[in-house]
C-alpha cells in the first residue's frame, strides 16, 4: 500500500517555530519512503522525518533534507506493530515570500511480502558479488 502526505511550511517559518505533523502509518512493514521536493523550493525549505527517536531522513543532523525539483528515495525496513505509530515530519522554511510543501509517500507492505522481498534482495546481492 502506498500512502501520501503533504507537509507544508508558510514563509518565514524558523526552525524554532517549525511545523510538526504526525503522519499516520498502518500495520505492516515500511519498506520505502519517497520525498518529492517540487520545483521552486531553491533549497529554502527543510524537512526532517523520524519514527519515534529514530531519524529516517536525513539519518543524522538537524539541517534537514532540502533541494529543488527532486524525488528522494529512502529504503528502510521498519515494522509497524501498533495503531498508535506515526512518522513525525518537521518542516521549516527560510523563504521570506512563499510557502513550500513537501510530498511524502510511504510504502507499507504486509510482513510476508516484505520478508520475501528482503530475501530476494539478499540473493541478488550474492549473485552480484559472484559476477564482479
Amino acid at each position: 500500500m502506498l500512502f501520501s502526505y503533504k507537509v507544508e511550511a508558510p514563509a518565514n517559518t524558523t526552525y524554532d517555530n517549525r511545523v510538526v505533523q504526525n503522519l499516520k502509518v498502518y500495520r505492516g512493514i515500511i519498506t520505502r519512503v519517497l520525498v518529492l521536493i517540487p520545483a521552486g523550493h531553491h533549497a529554502l525549505a527543510h524537512l526532517v522525518l523520524s519514527i519515534g527517536e529514530t531519524p529516517i531522513a536525513p539519518e543524522h543532523g538537524v539541517e534537514g533534507i532540502r533541494g529543488d525539483d527532486q524525488i528522494l528515495p529512502f529504503l528502510l525496513y521498519h515494522e509497524v506493530t501498533s495503531d498508535e505509530e506515526y512518522i513525525k515530519a518537521e518542516c521549516w522554511n527560510e523563504d521570506d515570500t512563499y510557502s513550500h510543501a513537501f510530498y511524502v509517500y510511504v510504502e507499507i507492505q504486509p510482513p510476508e511480502l516484505a520478508q520475501a522481498t528482503q530475501e530476494l534482495v539478499k540473493i541478488m546481492q550474492q549473485i552480484r558479488t559472484l559476477l564482479i
